[in-house]
């Protein structure tokens, strides 16, 4: 029989008639919480991706900015997730790192916290410090979290939190695919921020929609999206304040209480419990502020507290009399709209991670805009000025040892003035030309002017320069026909003005031959255009309009002609009139037709050696000859000859022997245009020198081969790898003599080819003993007499006979004589008397023998 409890289901709600916004935000937050808890009864992935384009500084119609009300939100559900092992939840944004319109703004996404596990802190950090700077690239972000999730069978849900639609032309539903092709099914829901009618249309039919316009909708609307997937109660969590004063518990009392940070009119008292100085009181997971009054003190207010499901949510706030009141001073109270404020700090904690926060004058303590780390006591930060005008403040915070934040120091309010932003432009131009662009605007960074078509998206660029005094001020109009505006964009993204410009079509048109050979040098004519970036071609008919092979730039050319090289392969081709930006203006006709190719040349000849032989050919650019193994794969080639160098011609066979081709190809894709068949045969090769030689000597080898150009002679150890080579010459004598190595050990003498790879042809070994030398010398002479000196020895290059004092240093070279042929030397007696020594020293300054001298 079944039990029947009345224990409430975790995930039931209470339904309420009448329901306050705080009541929606938290009942919307325990419905995303229930969402996840009943997903993650099994394995379950979620991606947050949150929106830090610059258009996230706008306010809301109650007044908080998009980017705070996201933050806020975002971390009230991430502290209200269940703790589960089968959840895992990860966090990527776009535009926080590239300025939009510039380089690399429209591929601004990262997956800064991968799907492992639940990180609230980490989770709740990254989001409180996210800074909205860049475009909107929503389709390139869901192409990248395709790969973000692993492909199985676990649930998959993605958050995405915008205020805007896709800048960078991305293709969303094209986007989704991708996690079909991958197989992974995924829900996607979508949290708008004050989405205009035209972004909400775009993302019709991609997944389920809500809009939010202020922070409370913002979390009922994150609620409704999952609601019905999973219901659930209202939960509170405890928390525990511990005041001390001077590192003492508190005295008592003292008021706590807290503020929620996204419902701000929602307050929690926490009453004193038996600890002295402890506070308690049970609230709804989210981010609040707690503020503390206490008799004869500041009243003060302490921000970046996250009440946690699952965490102990344990505070402690020192409410002594602070001793750093931070100056905050601006370098203007009226700074303009988009520039840089220089920032000054005096009378800060000397040690600890301070900050300087940018936000509104009316934003709860701990939100932001912009923050600067600001070290030491002192110093100076740059902010850039937001573009809203409006009131705001900077504040100095520092953090406790909780996690919590303190506020010691805040700025004089200041407003922005708007810069003074105008465009100009002609009220019609040509297409693809270039126009003048007249413009007056404050020139801050990341300012840029640039064309798009009329009522495009905010943050949406094409061709642009940046504003500044060394602008480029044109433009070159779009490629199509229409209506288009040129606007001033802002470094942080937000159009300060626009002009409207009408492109109208100009006439274009090509011409060129009908039929041409294949490969061939055509002339190619065309009337209009001309502008920067204008080409003509030729190319496959029915070729996509981006494609083009041998090309030639329209502009600067009055005669409106060029000369183009037709592709290799006959067929039916077009000529086209195209611009870089994909747009062909005009086409014609062509076929290319086969030329007549033919090659004569003997049917075998010796590898390695050369080949003369005749070519018939169309003898187009870049056509050549060349000779490979019958083997080789189309386009590759080894020695050749351009058709252009003569005929006959003349072209290195390969070094070894077996079937090969002859080839008539042309540089144009290395096609092979025209082949035939060659034999290459085996050449007769020898090489004669003694079977044992001494070391360090010289050989005379007498060689037979072809001579091929490249044969070379080297000397090798036996074990050398075959391409490596030692002292060496060219076949250009017979016999060639080499210097022997030093080392004694086993040898090959080995007959090459530098032109084939250092391919061995032949090798023959030899063996090395040891060098041996002797000397035979009068035992003394006189003091600077003549006298005859008899040697024998390897007489390698380097080698002499010196006289040194006895006993001297191996190396030494007092009196120094030359090897002359016969083994006799006419040696000089040194001038002083005493006892030396006649030494045989090779060229590495090795003695091979030594005998004594008394010179009197």
């Amino acid at each position: 029989m079944p039990v029947t409890t009345n224990t409430p289901h975790p995930c039931k709600i209470r339904i309420i008639k009448s329901m306050t916004p705080f009541n929606r935000l938290h009942r919307a937050m325990a419905l995303l919480g229930c969402l996840l808890l009943s997903m993650a009864s099994a394995k379950t992935h979620v991606e947050l991706i949150l929106d830090a384009s610059g258009s996230m500084y706008n306010k809301l119609p109650d007044g908080q900015s998009r980017i705070q009300a996201a933050k806020d939100v975002l971390n009230s559900f991430i502290g209200s997730l269940p703790e589960d092992p089968e959840l895992n939840v990860g966090l990527r944004i776009y535009g926080a790192k590239t300025v939009a319109g510039t380089q690399g703004s429209c591929e601004d996404s990262e997956l800064v916290l991968p799907i492992e596990g639940l990180n609230r802190a980490a989770l709740q950090e990254t989001v409180r410090k996210t800074t909205p700077k860049g475009a909107t690239p929503i389709a390139f972000s869901l192409l990248k979290a395709a790969e973000d999730f692993s492909n199985d069978a676990s649930k998959k849900l993605i958050v995405l939190v915008t205020d805007g639609q896709e800048s960078c032309k991305g293709d969303l539903k094209a986007a989704l695919d991708a996690f079909k092709k991958r197989g992974i099914d995924v829900d996607l829901r979508i949290v708008g921020i004050d989405l205009d009618e035209r972004a909400v249309q775009s993302f019709q039919g991609l997944g389920t929609i809500e809009n939010a316009r202020s922070a409370g909708t913002l979390a009922a609307a994150l609620g409704r999206a999952v609601e019905t997937v999973a219901r659930a109660e209202d939960r509170t969590y405890p928390i525990t304040v511990q005041l001390t004063r001077d590192g003492q518990p508190d005295p008592g009392g003292s008021r706590v209480y807290l503020t929620n940070t996204v419902e701000r009119t929602r307050k929690y008292d926490l009453r004193p419990t038996a600890q002295a100085g402890e506070y308690t009181a049970t609230v709804p997971a989210g981010s609040y502020e707690a503020t503390v009054e206490s008799p004869g003190q500041e009243r003060r207010v302490y921000s970046g507290i996250n009440v946690n499901v699952g965490a102990e949510n344990r505070f402690s706030f020192e409410t002594r009399k602070l001793d750093n009141k931070v100056k905050l001073t601006l370098g203007s109270t009226t700074p303009l709209a988009g520039s840089k404020l220089e920032v000054q700090y005096s009378g800060a904690p000397e040690l600890g991670e301070g900050w300087i926060a940018l936000t509104t004058e009316d934003a709860a303590e701990g939100s932001y805009l912009n923050w600067e780390a600001a070290e030491g006591a002192s110093g100076k930060v740059q902010f850039t000025v937001p573009e809203v005008i409006q009131a705001y403040v900077l504040r100095y915070h520092f953090p406790n040892p909780d996690g919590s934040l303190q506020t010691l120091g805040q700025s004089a309010p200041f407003t922005p003035r708007k810069a003074e932003v105008s465009v100009k432009v002609p009220a019609e131009v040509l297409s693809g030309q270039d126009f003048a662009v007249e413009w007056k605007g404050p020139a801050n960074e990341g300012d840029y002017l640039t064309v798009v078509p009329e009522n495009a998206p905010e943050g949406t660029y094409t061709q642009y320069f940046y504003a500044g005094p060394n602008a480029e001020n044109q433009l070159p109009a779009p490629v199509e026909a229409g209506t288009f505006e040129v606007r001033y964009i802002s470094g942080q993204g937000n159009t300060l003005a626009s002009a409207p410009l009408k492109v109208k079509l100009d006439a274009y048109s090509v011409s060129g031959p009908s039929e041409a050979v294949a490969g061939s040098l055509i002339t190619v004519g065309w009337k209009g255009g001309g502008a920067n970036g204008d080409y003509v071609t030729v190319v496959r008919a029915g070729a996509d309009d981006r494609a083009y092979t041998d090309y030639a730039y329209t502009k600067d050319k009055p005669d409106q002609k060029a000369e183009l090289k037709t592709p290799v392969q006959p067929g039916e081709y077009e000529i086209r009139y195209n611009t870089e930006r994909g747009k062909v203006y005009a086409r014609a006709k062509l076929t290319l037709k086969a030329g007549t190719y033919g090659l004569t040349f003997p049917a075998e000849v010796i590898a390695g050696s050369n080949l003369t032989l005749q070519w018939t050919g169309p003898n187009n650019p870049g056509d050549y000859i060349t000779i490979v193994p019958k083997s080789a794969q189309d386009g590759q080639y080894m020695k050749y000859a351009y058709t252009s160098s003569g005929n006959p011609l003349e072209v290195g066979t390969p070094g070894t022997p077996g079937d090969a081709e002859v080839r008539y190809m042309s540089e144009s894709g290395n096609v092979v245009l025209y082949r035939k068949a060659l034999k290459l045969t085996a050449a007769k090769y020898d090489l004669k020198f003694p079977a044992s030689m001494q070391a360090g000597g010289h050989v005379s080898i007498q060689w037979t081969g072809p001579n091929n150009p490249g044969d070379y002679i080297t000397i090798v150890p036996k074990n050398a790898q075959d391409g490596q080579y030692g002292v060496y010459a060219y076949t250009d004598q017979n016999p060639i003599v080499l210097q022997l190595p030093r080392t004694a050990g086993e040898y090959e003498i080995r007959y090459m080819n530098d032109q084939q790879g250092n391919i061995v042809v032949f090798r023959k070994p030899f063996t090395l003993t040891a060098p041996r030398a002797t000397l035979k010398a009068p035992a003394s002479v006189n003091a600077g007499a003549m006298f005859t000196l008899n040697w024998t020895g390897p007489a390698g290059d380097g080698d002499a006979i010196f006289i040194v004092k006895k006993g001297a240093p191996q190396d030494a070279r007092d009196f120094g004589f030359d090897l002359t042929e016969g083994g006799q030397v006419e040696a000089s007696a040194p001038e002083t008397p005493g006892t030396y020594e006649i030494r045989y020293l090779t060229g590495e300054g090795q003695v091979l023998v030594s005998i004594p001298l008394i010179v009197k």
